[in-house]
């Protein structure tokens, strides 16, 4: 397949399409894909985990533990991860459907660590278990990070457990920084089904490539080709479809939000400091500058028309 080729991947959320082709500019939003019938609230219930890059972190090395053992029908959970990019515990306020139907059922933490606060070895300890000086990812750029600092370790990571342990496993967003950039987008070990962002084009929310299994994908810039719909769709229709499986998934699901875009927004220390609003936000939008966790918020109300 030509690395421009156009055509929509297998169970992709929205299919891409050129710049200059017409689109819906309201986008949706996706509709949960409920269990089957008879699991909802079973022992094969959904488990969610919401967290800030660095709180997962803490669950790696008991879960490498957990999984390597045999499954049997009914004893193992389902599994989805959520791990945002560059959101600060206090960026919480902001996601009160998140809070209501995650938080407040009972998935919430209180206690989390974090061994090394870069999003590359911290992403590798995630993956592995291990420590920085044990997975020797220390940086988010070569020669001491990247991804390709991780390619020896990856015959022995959370995918790989989990597969072992007789799970469907499915990686959709974001992996190591740097992923792809050499032209090997082949999916890791472990993982049945891959949806991955493909540097440098992870950190634009409109005009990104995915691999697809292996096969690129480029998206471009209608309101339906915003990153983290077409993600988070994925997540849905990966779900959707390991459901109808009699096997348990894990789906890690790992968005580039609300990581600051690339090249956007006034200069800050030498970097540039802006986040992409989707297209299809309601009219009715809140603007919030970050406060200190003591202070009240400073907000204003506005009105923005969905094609902006």
């Amino acid at each position: 397949m030509s690395a421009l080729d156009r055509r929509a991947p297998p169970d992709a959320a929205d299919p891409p399409r050129s710049a200059d082709e017409p689109g819906d500019a309201t986008g949706s939003t996706p509709t949960p894909v409920p269990a089957p019938t008879g699991q909802r609230h079973g022992r094969r219930g959904v488990i969610v985990a919401v967290v800030v890059a660095v709180l997962v972190l803490g669950a790696a090395v008991s879960v490498g533990a957990v999984v390597r053992t045999h499954v049997t029908d009914g004893a193992h959970p389902n599994i989805l991860v959520v791990m945002t990019d560059d959101q600060t515990l206090e960026e919480m306020r902001a996601l009160p459907r998140t809070q209501r139907l995650i938080g407040d059922q009972g998935t919430t933490f209180d206690q989390y660590y974090v061994s090394f606060p870069v999003c590359c070895p911290s992403r590798a300890t995630y993956y592995s278990g291990q420590y920085a000086h044990n997975h020797d990812v220390r940086d988010n750029v070569p020669p001491l990070g990247g991804a390709g600092k991780f390619v020896p370790h990856q015959q022995d990571t959370l995918a790989v457990w989990m597969k072992d342990a007789g799970y469907q496993t499915a990686s959709i967003g974001k992996y190591l920084n740097g992923w792809g950039e050499d032209g090997n987008i082949s999916p890791p070990p472990g993982w049945d089904h891959w949806f991955g962002l493909i540097d440098p084009s992870t950190y634009n929310y409109f005009n990104y490539s995915v691999s697809v299994n292996g096969q690129r994908y480029d998206y471009g810039t209608r309101p339906e080709d915003y990153q983290t719909d077409v993600l988070g769709q994925e997540v849905v229709n990966t779900i959707g479809r390991f459901s109808q499986d009699g096997r348990p998934w894990f789906v890690s699901f790992t968005p580039l939000a609300p990581h600051v875009e690339a090249g956007r927004g006034p200069r800050r220390s030498g970097r540039r400091r802006s986040r992409r609003r989707a297209t299809r936000a309601s009219s009715a939008t809140s603007s919030c500058r970050p406060r200190p966790p003591t202070t009240r918020p400073t907000c204003r109300r506005s009105r923005r028309s969905s094609a902006t």
